[in-house]
């Protein structure tokens, strides 16, 4: 039996008792693993070097052989039941495969997914199960074919220690899990969300089952390096049209609060493939990031179909459907029609109403009535005691769709868009808010508990 303990390595004779700790420098271990037949012990470290140590009961300082391709830390290690080939994974995405009696002999799986943690072989030694940090396992033969995938719901990886600085949370993609939030697929009637970093998964509640990835930002995952983790391009905003034939997205590459890459794409929903498919890709729609994507809540075909972003550029723009018919046939793709500002003003979330004729955005803590039809500015509702920035916007629904419910840092707020006047507030400091489309019904959630009350 063998255990590690920070740069220590125990290793056990059960039947003796004999117990011997051994060190090999200041390198932290990170896994151990134990020859299924010989008196062998291989050990990972912080590094990405791996020892395979040799008569470790009977020497002070037993014969070690240096196993080194990994350039980050190994996360596990397994023999093959025959005692010939070690297995290693780590935060490279890749599989080794190790012959144990020539250092130099390796076989490498490349691009795998995200990092491995875990890897095992099976008993009859004709497959290796690798799990990796977004929930998935790939099965893979002794030639090192992937045979199949096992893949249920994804999430982004989490540091599993204050101390995880070569894998963060930035470099898996955003700085949060699932940050474009849950959304309804009006084609499948699945939940679309943050997958894997730069991708959109499909999940069924109904038969509790994944069903498809999207790839948006169609790049290749780059793994950190020893001194930093590498953040990687990801999904920050998800919108889908009433009937579900277009979905926009927005995409940014973030590190350190500076933006290097932001796009905003919208994709139409092919009906004979059942397939999203990129239609029109919009680089730098704001200069300093988005703060909220929406879609006008109207017919999919209708012409005057508009998709709305903030950023914080302190600005709002709209977005339109070209129609164009030619000798190729008919195309279609999305264009900026309209920009809009308001005093200078530092730019918040925005939401349609519920028959898409007005769009409010938010001011800093002044609400903005826009008519969508040319973009006139048809109100703005402010309040000398509500002076914090607005952080969430969501019209009610019909009979009360003249309302508006708005919150702040401490307060929960429903302005009246017709009378143009407040109708009440109460404190509470809310972090998501969500309206039934089928009722009047609103749910807010923050941190400290959540709210459901009906709006009449």
């Amino acid at each position: 039996m063998a255990a590690i303990q920070a740069d220590s390595v125990c290793m056990v004779n059960t039947k003796t008792k004999v117990t011997r700790w051994h060190k090999s420098g200041t390198r932290i271990f990170t896994c151990v693993a134990c020859h299924p037949h010989e008196w062998v012990v291989a050990t990972g470290d912080d590094s990405g070097r791996i020892l395979l140590w040799r008569n470790f009961l009977e020497e002070k300082s037993p014969p070690k052989t240096v196993f080194h391709w990994h350039s980050l830390p190994v996360a596990d290690l397994c023999f093959t039941t025959d005692g010939t080939r070690l297995l290693s994974g780590g935060s490279e995405c890749c599989l080794v495969r190790w012959d144990i009696s020539d250092a130099l002999d390796k076989k490498i799986l490349p691009r795998m997914g995200l990092p491995i943690r875990h890897v095992s072989v099976s008993y009859s030694n004709d497959l290796a199960a690798v799990s990796h940090a977004d929930n998935c396992i790939n099965l893979v033969d002794g030639a090192n074919n992937i045979l199949r995938t096992l893949q249920n719901i994804t999430q982004c990886y989490i540091p599993e220690s204050p101390l995880d600085e070569n894998v963060t949370s930035t470099s898996l993609g955003g700085g949060s899990v699932f940050q474009a939030g849950l959304h309804l697929d009006p084609n499948t009637k699945s939940l679309f969300m943050n997958g894997k970093p730069g991708h959109l998964q499909s999940y069924s509640l109904r038969e509790d089952k994944h069903l498809h990835t999207l790839d948006i930002t169609q790049q290749n995952y780059v793994t950190a390096d020893r001194r930093r983790a590498i953040p990687n391009a990801d999904v920050t905003h998800i919108a889908f049209s009433e009937k579900g034939r277009w979905l926009a997205t927005i995409e940014s590459l973030i590190e350190k609060t500076k933006y290097y890459e932001l796009r905003l794409k919208f994709w139409k929903f092919d009906q004979t493939k059942q397939v999203f498919i990129l239609n029109t890709c919009i680089n730098w729609p704001h200069e300093n990031g988005i703060v909220n994507l929406k879609i006008q809540p109207i017919d999919d075909k209708d012409p005057s179909l508009t998709a709305a972003t903030s950023g914080r550029d302190k600005s709002f723009k709209t977005f339109s459907v070209v129609y164009d018919t030619s000798v190729h046939g008919k195309s279609d793709w999305w264009t900026c029609d309209n920009v809009g500002t308001y005093r200078d003003q530092t730019t918040g979330p925005l939401a349609f109403s519920q028959d898409g004729s007005v769009l409010a955005v938010s001011f800093e803590h002044t609400l903005t009535l826009w008519k969508v039809e040319n973009y006139e500015l048809t109100g703005t509702l402010s309040h000398s005691k509500l002076q914090e920035d607005i952080r969430l916007i969501e019209f009610s629904t019909h009979p009360t769709s003249h309302l508006v419910v708005c919150c702040t840092k401490k307060n929960l707020v429903i302005w009246d868009v017709i009378a143009l006047s407040l109708v009440w507030t109460v404190p509470f400091e809310a972090d998501s808010i969500a309206v039934d489309r089928m009722s009047n019904l609103v749910a807010i959630f923050s941190t400290k508990g959540h709210c459901n009350f009906k709006i009449n």
